[in-house]
């Protein structure tokens, strides 16, 4: 192998190795020892030049640097409905330009890591959730609990230069990208919307701002052109969509979280099972006889009691919220359809009641019945004969009981409340669902108005 002990510029670009042979200058400070005394790696690889005596890691290195984001959703943990919050872990990557700091021995697309002492050394943007909590910003702040990651990186070719007596590739700051990488935990506060619920979109934002520094004129502003990159996802209750963003007033970067709930679960076991005690108390008008009050009535009202029992159980396992959401609309017109069940039959039974009363006419007139009935030895056999009428006038009773004549009103009103009904469910069902579409489509409206960057998996991390 080439030994050496100075190296210096020669006129191809390459470095002289004195009492040795000449090496490729992009082979030093590689990574890889090409010189037998190592000369070429060690200490005096470092990618930053030392910094100018009035360099200062409070002062922005301009008065409006750009900052640009490159965020990726590793995942929503947790949706805290009660504390209206998720849970969200992200990777993000910052990147700056800093004019005033020299960088050497850059290779063009090649990723750099600087030491950990260069993060508290330079300057970098300091991140401020603001719909975050205190926790989460002092996390931030004294860089706890999060994974980081800081490197350099050029698309310019440097140009060959001295440093510390040996020949270098130096590179100006305007063309050197600083990249500072961070991933965490982030839980942010979010305004849910449950009156759609359990048919509920959820649109949430992390709004991250870059913190002005104070006595200063610094204050950093996002680029207009990020990149927020996810993959649709799904957790157990909600189905998540591609994060988008958008940018207001240069300062704040807001990132778009879209939450779909799953509800099929919920048809099957509280809408479908309400829609079909609904129809049985519907079918109570049309398959009892309209005499049998008794039997219509008990069905109803064992299936209100059902149908209480439901709801008093889907009440204690959704979100608390002061605004009326749509399972408990529904549970409440299912209530009053069954009362109004209840009421029509009981209409119905006292109009026929009214109506028997009204032609009534004492039985003994109708049938000439002698007045006085002498009391005979088959009345205690229950024998129905001449001189006993009271076994004839019993079963009398019960055939004029058993041809009772069902009044047209009695029946009109309950085909009325029947047909009523079914419109009043129809039309239930139509402005409910109106009402839960255009809720629904306007919040989705808002998070397509955010910008969408496609998800490329190849690529990321360069």
């Amino acid at each position: 192998m080439p030994t050496t002990t100075l190296l210096k510029i020669t006129f191809n670009g390459r470095v002289n190795i004195v009492q040795g042979v000449c090496i490729d200058i992009k082979l030093r400070c590689n990574g890889e020892v090409d010189c037998d005394d190592s000369s070429d790696e060690g200490a005096a690889c470092s990618n930053i030049l030392p910094l100018p005596t009035t360099y200062w890691n409070k002062m922005c290195p301009t008065p409006a640097p750009v900052i640009r984001m490159r965020a990726r959703s590793l995942g929503v943990n947790n949706v805290i409905m009660n504390n209206n919050q998720i849970e969200i872990t992200l990777f993000t990557d910052l990147t700056w330009i800093d004019s005033r700091i020299n960088f050497t021995m850059l290779l063009v697309g090649t990723i750099y890591q600087l030491p950990d002492e260069n993060l508290t050394e330079l300057w970098r943007p300091q991140l401020f959730l603001d719909n975050g909590g205190y926790n989460n910003n002092l996390n931030i702040a004294k860089r706890t609990s999060l994974l980081e990651n800081f490197y350099v990186r050029t698309n310019v070719t440097g140009w060959n230069s001295f440093h510390e007596t040996r020949e270098a590739i130096v590179n100006y700051g305007t063309d050197v990208e600083i990249h500072y990488e961070t991933s965490y935990l982030y839980t942010f506060g979010c305004r849910f919307d449950f009156f759609s619920y359990p048919f509920d979109v959820q649109i949430c934002e992390l709004q991250f701002s870059l913190k002005k520094i104070s006595g200063s004129s610094c204050q950093p502003v996002w680029n207009e052109v990020n990149a927020i990159l996810s993959n649709r996802t799904s957790i157990p209750m909600y189905d998540v969509d591609q994060l988008r963003y958008r940018i207001e007033n240069k300062k704040t970067l807001k990132i778009v979280v879209l939450l779909r709930r799953k509800y099929f679960s919920y048809l099957l076991t509280t809408f479908f099972p309400c829609i079909v005690l609904s129809l049985l108390g519907s079918l109570t008008m049309i398959s009892f006889r309209l005499d049998n009050f008794q039997d219509r009535i008990t069905v109803t009202l064992s299936l209100l009691i059902v149908v209480a029992s439901l709801f008093s159980q889907v009440v204690a396992t959704i979100p608390t919220s002061p605004s009326s959401k749509c399972v408990e609309i529904f549970f409440f017109y299912v209530i009053l359809r069954l009362a109004f069940v209840f009421i029509l039959h009981t209409l119905v039974d006292i109009i026929i009641t009214r109506e028997e009363m009204t032609k009534a006419k004492p039985v003994s007139k109708r049938k000439n019945l002698p007045n006085k009935i002498e009391p005979m030895r088959s009345e205690r056999r229950g024998e129905p004969s001449e001189k006993n009428p009271a076994a004839w006038l019993s079963d009398l009773g019960n055939e004029i009981k058993n041809e009772r004549l069902i009044p047209q009103k009695a029946i009109r009103v309950n085909r009325m409340g029947w047909i009523l009904g079914f419109f009043c469910d129809f039309m239930f069902a139509l402005v409910l669902s109106l009402f839960v579409l255009e809720n629904k489509s306007g919040i989705v409206s808002h998070f397509t108005a955010s910008q969408l960057y496609p998800f490329q998996e190849e690529g990321h991390g360069q």
